[in-house]
C-alpha cells in the first residue's frame, strides 16, 4: 500500500518495474486533494525487487521514483 498527501486533484499514473526493467505494473487513477492511499495486490508475483515510480498524467518526470518493493 502506497500513501501520499497531495496539494490538489491529481491523475497519477503508477509503474512498477522488475530488476531487469521489464514493466511488471501499471494503472492510472484520480484523486483529491488530501490523502492518498494505492493498494497493489502482489501476492501472485515472483518473488524479487521491484522499482515503484509515481507520476502526475501531465509530466514525464515522475513525482517519485526509486522507491523499492520487496517480495519475499
Amino acid at each position: 500500500m502506497l500513501e501520499f498527501d497531495l496539494s490538489s486533484n491529481q491523475s497519477l499514473h503508477f509503474r512498477i518495474v522488475d530488476v531487469s526493467g521489464r514493466e511488471i505494473y501499471f494503472d492510472q487513477q484520480s484523486y483529491s486533494q488530501g490523502r492518498g492511499i494505492k493498494t497493489i495486490q502482489i501476492s501472485d508475483w515472483e518473488s524479487g525487487v521491484y522499482f515503484v515510480s509515481v507520476y502526475d498524467h501531465n509530466s514525464s518526470v515522475p513525482l517519485v521514483s526509486g522507491l523499492k518493493l520487496f517480495k519475499y
